[in-house]
C-alpha cells in the first residue's frame, strides 16, 4: 500500500513528538508487506539492557465498520524475551492478571509465542493530537513495559511461579 500524504503527515506529527522526548525515530515510507508507513521509535532500553523499539503503524479500516472519523494507529513493542514452550500457560495467566491492572494498552504472546506489549490509539481523523499528550502516552507505554517486564520475565524463565508473580504483582 502506497503511503497517503495524510499518513505521512500524522506519523511525521508522531515523530516530531517522539524526538522531542529524545527518542530516536525511523519513519520507513513504504513497506513491503502492512498497512502503510512505520513509524520505529527507539525507546529507553530495559533493566537488563536490552534494546527496545516501539513500532506505530497504521490500522486498516474496512468501510463496513464505520469508522470514517477516526484513524486507528497500533502502538507494538515485542518484548525482549525468551519464553520456553513449557512456560507459556503460567505466561498467559499472568499476562491476564497484568491485563486487569494495565493503564495503557495490554500484554499478548504472538502466534510465534512471543511477548509484546500493544496499544491502539484512536484519533480523529481530521485533526492532528495535541503533541504533549502523545508525549505522556509514550512515557506512560514504556512505564508500563518497565513495571511489568522483568515479572513476566521471571515467570518465563521458571525464577518464579505464577502464584508467587500474582502476590507480588504492583
Amino acid at each position: 500500500m502506497s503511503a497517503s500524504s495524510d499518513q505521512l503527515t500524522l506519523l511525521g506529527h508522531y515523530q516530531a513528538a517522539m524526538a522531542e522526548l529524545g527518542f530516536e525515530t525511523r519513519l520507513s515510507v513504504e513497506l513491503a508487506e502492512g498497512p502503510g508507513p512505520l513509524l520505529t521509535v527507539g525507546i529507553p532500553r530495559d533493566a537488563a539492557g536490552r534494546d527496545r523499539q516501539l513500532h506505530i503503524v497504521f490500522l486498516p479500516v474496512a468501510p463496513e465498520d464505520e469508522l470514517d472519523n477516526l484513524t486507528l494507529l497500533q502502538w507494538f513493542t515485542p518484548l525482549p524475551l525468551v519464553l520456553h514452550p513449557e512456560r507459556i500457560e503460567s505466561v498467559e495467566g499472568l499476562l491476564a492478571c497484568i491485563n486487569r491492572r494495565t493503564a495503557l494498552g495490554y500484554f499478548g504472546l504472538s502466534e510465534q509465542g512471543r511477548p509484546f506489549h500493544r496499544h491502539v490509539h484512536a484519533t480523529p481523523k481530521w485533526s492532528l493530537p495535541d503533541p504533549r499528550s502523545l508525549q505522556q502516552m509514550a512515557l506512560v507505554f514504556v512505564h508500563m513495559q518497565d513495571l511489568f517486564e522483568p515479572l513476566i520475565e521471571a515467570v518465563a524463565a521458571g525464577e518464579l511461579t505464577l502464584a508467587q508473580a500474582e502476590e507480588i504483582l504492583p
